[in-house]
């Protein structure tokens, strides 16, 4: 089942669906995600860049060497942005996870953003957003791809696209619109190879 982070307001706690479906775990309060494309700049200490796009209110993950996983979901609604941030680690059952939220910081247009604000581990910058243009149902028995990773230094990078200095991957079909700019994160990037368990890859995937 697709990672999401629900819908609420107001809340101190939300619910997310865990990779197996089979439970859920408590996460951080977020707020309204209309169906929308985000692009954002991300650059990972030790000065890691990465350009990402993902589908409003899901996870980017952030997977260090170290094996410590951080999820970045950007929530943009009615031209205001949020980006929540919190650590990943395993939960009680097989296939779950828990979600610690770490900060929850604004994003505004073109203005960087960083967590924490001295020595910050994440710099972040929303670049735009565009909505998202309904394909064609797929012919294929194969589940379409949602995720893919790039690994540039000690970080793994997974969205459903991803461009990095050592690499570029697109999940066309689950990010199909274009951003317009020429970029691989456009519409015109090819599907990515999808890793066994994103969750855990370490694996580049250039385009």
């Amino acid at each position: 089942m697709r990672q999401r982070i629900a819908v609420a307001v107001g809340m101190a706690f939300v619910l997310v669906a865990t990779t197996s479906g089979a439970a859920a775990q408590q996460a951080y309060t977020s707020t309204s995600a209309p169906p929308l494309i985000v692009k954002l700049n991300v650059v990972a200490a030790p000065g890691v860049p990465a350009v990402i796009a993902v589908r409003n209110g899901e996870i980017v993950r952030w997977t260090r060497t170290d094996k410590t996983v951080y999820g970045l979901s950007p929530i943009v609604a009615n031209g205001v942005g949020q980006l929540l941030i919190a650590q990943i680690t395993p939960g009680e059952t097989p296939g779950s996870e828990r979600f610690q939220a770490l900060a929850t910081l604004t994003l505004a247009q073109d203005k960087a953003t960083a967590f924490p604000t001295q020595n910050p581990l994440f710099t972040v910058t929303l670049l735009g957003t565009a909505p998202i243009v309904t394909q064609a149902a797929q012919t294929s028995s194969e589940a379409p791809c949602q995720t893919c990773c790039v690994t540039c230094g000690e970080w793994t990078a997974c969205a459903c696209a991803v461009k990095m200095d050592c690499g570029s991957c697109c999940c066309k079909d689950y990010c199909p619109t274009c951003l317009d700019d020429g970029d691989p994160l456009s519409g015109g990037c090819t599907a990515a190879t999808r890793p066994a368990d994103v969750r855990a890859s370490t694996t580049a995937v250039k385009r």
